[in-house]
């Protein structure tokens, strides 16, 4: 294997490692902290509500803002997705 597919290799298992942490686990967090209240969550992010997280750690608000970020389907939604969606 050749250094620039072993650097490569590298980065892909760096990445891999910390996946679960990076990105379920926020997920993970969020959902225990709202509970119930998970709809009002849901609800923000798809009618791109702002949401002010207050009185909270750094690490609770970004876990929140990277759900709202997910949640949202912001980007995967396109005209023509829109059409399909309509008429289905």
């Amino acid at each position: 294997m050749n250094c620039e597919a072993r650097g490569l290799e590298s980065h892909i298992k760096s990445y891999l490692s910390s996946w679960f942490e990076d990105v379920v686990c926020p997920i993970q967090r969020v959902v225990l902290l709202f509970q119930e209240k998970l709809t009002f969550l849901l609800h923000a992010a798809l009618s791109y509500t702002p949401v002010e997280v207050k009185e909270s750690d750094e690490k609770t608000k970004r876990d929140i803002n990277r759900f709202l970020s997910v949640a949202s389907l912001q980007g995967l939604i396109h005209e023509g997705t829109m059409t399909s969606l309509c008429m289905a």
